[in-house]
């Protein structure tokens, strides 16, 4: 009796340690700790149980995830590799295959590219293998398909439907889980075209397969793929499809990611009362859900959204509550983007502007101790917006031109516009017409 509890208070455990390792990814900030002790059970029984090669195969993959959670990178590293090895000494291509693509993942999020990109080419031969009767890969295993990413939803959800009649749910969670990862890296190699197109066919799969629920997640990649090139209008369709599955889901964690994305896509075409509203909803649901890092991130959102419509107090409280939150969880990528968007609003409201240096400098400080280069452009921005204002021209060109080279090299196109708005702005500044 007393193993027959240990036994389900361990699968317990490893239950709270999926879900918070599922929540830490969407940006719920759940304290780290509470992983530790998890960790410690999982390790024991590791060494312990004799286990089967499929339960050693999912126990070194839970282990791996909570350790790359918890920033130990050599330990997920090893506990991804034990888990691959024993999915080849298992022999079932489905469980290979799954295994290789989260690997795909972990060294994505890592930047290695070179063996992300070896590890997804061997995946695509073994889901060649897997799926016969797919035609969509060449002799190496390499996508083939084409996907018009300006096609209409209904084009996407018509050829769902003929994926449903040809394969079993295995087979199309394998190839949704091989476009994503294929998605994912081209994304993280600046290839957003690239992106679009894997995207849309991880999204055929998932919305063919009636047991798989990601189609939302999909759709919101894709969207910010959008809102990242400037294109605002088609952003927004995926996204309010992406939000109408995540609201039938009951997935309150999905739809806060959405609902910011939207109030990001609405605020860019100078709707602001809708950029708000769906910004507010985001704060509440993350409120109420203790989703704490999204409620940072809900905070800023909508206080960037009543910032535009002259409510600079309102928006300030609300930001100074979100850094309160922050703090306390120690968020420092929230912290990054809180004090970011603090010293905009106060830069906005043009005021006594003196304050948003501090924060500007700490959103810059934050940025780089969490190794976010992508984000110095956003920080400099603010920074020579700062120092144009403030009159000090050189530091002004200094920091906008250090903008101008990071979204250069990280092809944030949408912030490219407001940067060569305010080089403009510190030259005619400066009389040099």
């Amino acid at each position: 009796m007393k193993k027959l509890c240990f036994i389900l208070l361990l699968f317990s455990k490893f239950g709270i340690a999926q879900d918070c390792s599922s929540k830490i990814s969407y940006f719920d900030g759940l304290d780290v700790d509470d992983l530790r002790p998890v960790i410690a059970e999982m390790r024991q029984y590791r060494q312990t149980a004799d286990l089967t090669l499929d339960c050693k195969r999912r126990l070194d993959y839970l282990l791996a995830v909570c350790y790359e959670v918890t920033g130990k990178i050599d330990s997920a590293r090893y506990f991804f590799y034990g888990s691959l090895e024993a999915a080849r000494q298992e022999k079932i291509d489905s469980h290979l295959v799954k295994i290789q693509l989260h690997v795909v993942g972990f060294y994505s999020r890592r930047r290695d590219f070179p063996m992300a990109r070896r590890l997804l080419s061997e995946a695509g031969l073994v889901a060649k293998r897997l799926v016969k009767n797919y035609d969509g890969f060449d002799e190496n295993g390499v996508n083939t398909k084409l996907v018009n990413p300006f096609d209409e939803m209904s084009t996407y959800n018509q050829e769902a439907r003929k994926l449903e009649q040809a394969m079993n749910p295995d087979q199309m969670e394998v190839l949704r889980m091989l476009y994503l990862a294929s998605g994912n890296l081209d994304l993280a190699t600046n290839r957003p075209e690239e992106a679009k197109k894997q995207l849309i066919l991880s999204y055929q799969f998932a919305k063919a397969n009636p047991q798989d629920q990601t189609e939302g997640n999909i759709l919101n990649n894709i969207g910010m793929i959008m809102i990242g090139e400037g294109n605002y209008q088609r952003a927004a369709e995926f996204l309010h499809e992406a939000l109408l599955i995540a609201e039938k889901n009951n997935d309150p964690a999905s739809m806060v990611t959405i609902l910011m994305n939207l109030s990001s896509c609405y605020i860019k075409t100078k709707k602001i009362a809708e950029a708000s509203s769906f910004a507010r909803k985001a704060k509440e649901i993350s409120e109420k859900n203790g989703y704490t890092a999204k409620f940072s991130r809900a905070s800023i959102f909508l206080a960037k959204a009543l910032s535009e419509e002259g409510k600079a107090n309102e928006a300030i409280k609300i930001l100074e509550n979100s850094i309160d939150t922050a703090t306390k969880y120690k968020l420092k990528d929230e912290l990054a983007y809180t004090h970011r968007q603090f010293a905009e609003v106060i830069l906005k409201s043009k005021a006594d502007i003196y304050p948003a240096l501090a924060h500007a400098a700490k959103s810059r400080e934050y940025t780089l101790a969490i190794g976010d280069s992508a984000f110095l452009g956003s920080t400099d921005l603010t920074l020579g917006r700062y120092f144009l204002l403030a009159g000090k021209y050189k530091e002004a060109l200094e920091f906008t031109k250090q903008s101008l080279g990071f979204n250069y090299q990280f092809k944030e196109y949408a912030e490219l516009d407001d940067v060569y708005k305010q080089l403009a702005d510190i030259y005619a500044a400066m009389g040099d017409y």
